[in-house]
């Protein structure tokens, strides 16, 4: 008979549900629940270990009393009599039709499924359901390992000692999360094998609480006190290992020459922003961070030393070596040792910082690029490292945050060169912008426009344009101009006109301060009444949204 244990942790009660078979028969705390009934034979054999017969090749039980929680973990203990074709199941938060399970066949690859059956029955878990997560191929077992499936918030976790070998983030709780509640916490165990012998193959199961996943924002310093071993369990590994040392997340450049680690618990909005201090080698390194990420799909941020390409990509693929479609890139920018790195998202607005300074900017117009995966499912963040020198890249820390709703991304431009006034009544752009990026702008400057990043209720726009050389009677005026754009079809309309300044040197100005929305874009026009109206100087003129 099963039995139940009750252990005090601290101001925690950890329930235990535990049972090591050693009884002549499986008793009434399980109940078979694969159907048809008349195919199950879930029993004890030896006496002390759960088996299946050898008329009939699987056997699922589930326990009689549901979990105490949401957030449990189960774990099995093989039993001696493995064979390679035996596969072991775990399943959780169940309701009698609905289950989550892991599937794990010796010498092939583990999978977490879904499944949702009709009758009031987990029936046929092992083909009629929905595949959410698999790991790598060949995982072998053997007597005496232990396997493990956990559920934490919208995470899913095969383990076989201790060891991730399968993971599934429901980001968002956007499939399974619905189910997370009350009345789906039934849970079971079961096994099989292609073979004719009566065999026992789980030597015992204990069922343990798992605590609430962190809320946002993230922090992490690695500084773990042991070195080489792997990252904390908020975390996942992915393809290699990644682990701390020295108060560092990296990698063994000396077995593999790249890795990926995702955070598992989403963050809680479509903004948000991660932030790294690096450590770079003097060549030969590369690392990445992620936003707006789940197992499938992931924007990242590629930084690379010196001479080679810093990019922000998009990619559709498993956490896997970073490539993909190229939104922005730069073979000048220098990265070094202790340097900040932060990716951030707002809106259809991605950034990528270096020591607060923005380097690239990539504006997905309209979403066409990635807005449709701009919900809930995709708010996974993470790193990665890629080493080819005889020293590891990695980061001192990571930090990801959430960023509100009404985050505003500045912008600003300046002149590059000298311009001619415009000497008629025409009015003309001003060109030869050149886009700022600084600590408090990101600015992206497209035919000499800029563009409105995130929208803002109340926004001032301002220019600033000096000139000399002038007939000193000649009248100079500027004024803004906003193009909006819908339905494909472009507005162009002036929402500020300077005062005139009638002079052989001074510097027009415009102004309002007015509603922006994202996408909207901004330039500057000058205009005078006859010839000989002067030079507008290098560098000084500027245009800003802020």
């Amino acid at each position: 008979m099963g039995h139940t244990v009750l252990r005090k942790m601290g101001a925690i009660s950890n329930i235990i549900y535990s049972d090591d078979f050693n009884r002549a028969s499986l008793g009434s705390n399980w109940t078979s629940r694969l159907a048809p009934v008349t195919a199950l034979d879930t029993i004890i054999v030896n006496s002390n270990a759960m088996g299946v017969s050898g008329s009939n090749n699987y056997a699922f039980a589930q326990y009689s009393l549901d979990m105490p929680q949401d957030n449990i973990k189960i774990t099995i203990t093989i039993g001696p009599d493995t064979v390679s074709a035996d596969y072991y199941l775990i399943g959780l938060r169940g309701n009698g039709t609905e289950v989550v399970f892991a599937y794990c066949p010796p010498g092939s690859t583990p999978v977490i499924y879904s499944n949702t059956a009709a009758g009031g029955d987990w029936r046929n878990l092992i083909s009629s359901q929905v595949t959410r997560a698999t790991g790598p191929a060949n995982i072998t077992y053997v007597a005496g390992d232990q396997v493990s499936f956990e559920a934490r918030g919208n995470v899913y976790t095969i383990r076989r000692n201790g060891a991730i070998i399968a993971k599934w983030n429901d980001s968002g709780a956007a499939i399974w999360g619905a189910y997370i509640d009350s009345s789906h916490r039934q849970w079971g165990i079961g096994l099989g094998t292609t073979g004719t012998t009566t065999r026992g193959m789980i030597d015992s199961v204990v069922v343990t609480p798992l605590d609430v996943p962190p809320p946002p924002p993230v922090s992490d310093d690695f500084g773990i006190a042991y070195s080489r071993i792997d990252l904390s369990d908020n975390w996942t590994s992915w393809i290699n290992t990644v682990y701390t040392t020295a108060g560092r997340a990296t990698m063994d450049y000396s077995l593999f020459n790249w890795s990926v680690a995702s955070y598992n618990w989403p963050m809680i909005s479509d903004n948000h922003k991660i932030t790294g201090i690096c450590v770079l080698p003097d060549q030969n390194f590369a690392m990445s961070m992620y936003v707006r990420s789940n197992n499938a799909q992931q924007i990242f941020a590629y930084i690379s030393d010196t001479g080679n390409t810093t990019a922000i990509y998009a990619q559709t693929n498993t956490w896997a070596n970073p490539g993909g479609s190229t939104l922005a890139t730069s073979s000048t920018i220098d990265w070094v040792d202790g340097d900040t790195a932060t990716l951030e998202v707002v809106g259809n607005a991605y950034v990528l910082r270096k020591n607060g300074v923005a380097q690239l900017v990539y504006y997905d117009s309209n979403g066409t690029t990635w807005g449709a995966n701009v919900n809930a499912a995709h708010r996974e963040v993470g790193i990665n490292f890629i080493n080819n020198s005889s020293t590891a890249s990695g980061w001192n820390s990571i930090a990801a945050t959430d960023l509100s709703s009404a985050y505003f991304l500045p912008s600003r431009m300046t002149k590059s060169g000298t311009l001619a006034w415009q000497t008629s009544a025409t009015w003309a752009d001003i060109t030869t912008w050149v886009a700022q990026n600084d600590v408090s702008f990101s600015s992206l400057l497209v035919s000499n426009s800029l563009t409105v990043l995130t929208s803002k209720a109340s926004t001032t726009l301002a220019a600033s344009v000096p000139f000399t050389g002038s007939t000193a009677t000649r009248q100079h005026t500027i004024r803004i101009m906003r193009t909006r754009t819908t339905a494909g079809v472009a507005d162009t309309t002036v929402v500020a006109t300077g005062s005139i300044v009638t002079a052989a040197a001074g510097t027009c100005t415009a102004s309002v301060t007015q509603a922006v929305l994202e996408g909207e874009t901004y330039s500057v026009q000058m205009n005078s009444d006859g010839a000989s109206a002067g030079t507008i100087t290098d560098v000084t003129p500027t245009f800003s949204i802020n």
